[in-house]
């Protein structure tokens, strides 16, 4: 069975409230004031769904009463029907002006009465519902407004993060996102085998850091009192001071996952893209090593060749100087000549074999250089896309 409604009757005749006691006390919670101060004085203590409110008065008349009643802000709405003897048209226009909802003169019908307060109860039952449907529609809205917001800061997060290249505007892009919505973090990040600790509000305190390290290795996601933690596979990301509010929790649950997801595919990017740097300088100082020490090679080896040339020449020379000492004949000197004409030839033979290796040496390094720069760029452009989608 419903809870019966509590009706505050507000009449300075004793007899009067003596009648609407008869009339109501079997259907409804009833209360007695003798004027319009005692109603107010009542109202403070007392929560009546309706009020049955006689006019002429002392003290404080019904329509002054009225009025008061109305100019509280969580009165505003609630049902009074004024029962008064004063029945003229213009004292009727009176009491709805002071903000009765209804005016049944006096005498009056005990049936017409009991219509008039179950339909004013019903049509106020019926306001409310509508009222906390609205209530609830502009909390959804309101709800999802501040989550469409939040997933706007962090959406614009992954967009500007692809362009970093460094931890640092990183990190300091994450705190900025917390901080519009005034909150604070704490971010341990593992990279290159070491783990730093960075915090949106500096220092990085030692409770934070232990928080960490506690949790590090539990699930992904852990709400503990008023911090979320997420773990993510190259750190932890802390977030201080929630509020009370669970569904408001909840939400920065599933919102800041994303940028979890988001920040963790970050710092993995920028510790290929530099592993990629240090790949390639070192890449870089092998390939300057090797021309430079090809360089001294192709130096020596013309030096060698000149050498070669000279000695040939010398040795040519001294063979004709001992052709005149030594009294060959003119076939032996020619077969002697063709003995150097032929190391010569080898020597030189020899040179440009080199000469030809040295080249040949010289493209492979070319050819090794662009296709270690043509693989860096191809790596770099790949994870940019799979960032940016």
């Amino acid at each position: 069975m419903s809870e019966q409604k509590l009706i505050l009757i507000v009449d300075d005749e004793p007899f009067n409230q003596e009648i609407l006691n008869d009339i109501l006390e079997e259907d409804y919670q009833l209360l007695f004031a003798n004027n319009g101060k005692e109603c107010l004085d009542m109202m403070e203590v007392y929560s009546p769904n309706l009020i049955l409110l006689d006019v002429n008065m002392p003290i404080l008349d019904g329509l002054e009463t009225c009025r008061r009643l109305r100019a509280i802000p969580e009165y505003a709405q609630l049902p009074i029907i004024f029962i008064s003897a004063l029945t003229t048209e213009k004292e009727r226009i009176q009491g709805y002006e002071a903000g009765g909802d209804d005016y049944i003169g006096k005498p009056f019908s005990e049936k017409i009465l009991l219509n008039k307060i179950e339909v004013t109860l019903e049509n106020q039952d019926k306001l409310e519902s509508l009222n906390n449907q609205l209530q609830g529609t502009q909390d959804a809205l309101a709800t999802s407004f501040a989550s469409t917001s939040e997933l706007a800061e962090i959406l614009q997060f992954l967009r500007e993060s692809a362009k970093y290249n460094d931890l640092p505007k990183l990190i300091n892009s994450v705190f900025a996102v917390l901080k519009h919505l005034n909150l604070t973090a704490c971010l341990a990040i593992t990279a290159f085998n070491e783990t730093e600790y960075h915090a949106s509000e500096e220092p990085v305190s030692n409770d934070d850091i232990a928080l960490i390290n506690l949790h590090k290795d539990n699930e992904k996601i852990i709400t503990l009192e008023n911090y979320l933690i997420f773990n993510i596979n190259h750190g932890t990301l802390l977030i201080r001071n929630l509020p009370d509010d669970e569904a408001i929790v909840g939400r920065y649950r599933d919102n800041f996952a994303i940028l979890a997801d988001g920040l963790n595919a970050r710092i993995q990017n920028i510790s290929y893209e530099q592993e990629i740097l240090k790949q390639k300088a070192a890449l870089t100082k092998l390939i300057k090593f090797i021309q430079e020490a090809l360089q001294k090679y192709t130096h020596k080896s013309e030096q060698h060749r000149l050498q070669h040339a000279r000695i040939l020449s010398e040795l040519a020379q001294e063979t004709e100087e001992l052709f005149f000492n030594l009294g060959l004949t003119e076939e032996q000197e020619q077969a002697i000549m063709n003995e150097v004409d032929k190391i010569e030839v080898a020597t030189e033979e020899l040179y440009d074999e080199g000469v030809k290796a040295d080249q040949q040496f010289h493209l492979i390094i070319k050819k090794f250089k662009s296709a270690t720069e043509q693989s860096a760029t191809e790596r770099s452009a790949s994870e940019q896309t799979a960032t940016e989608q």
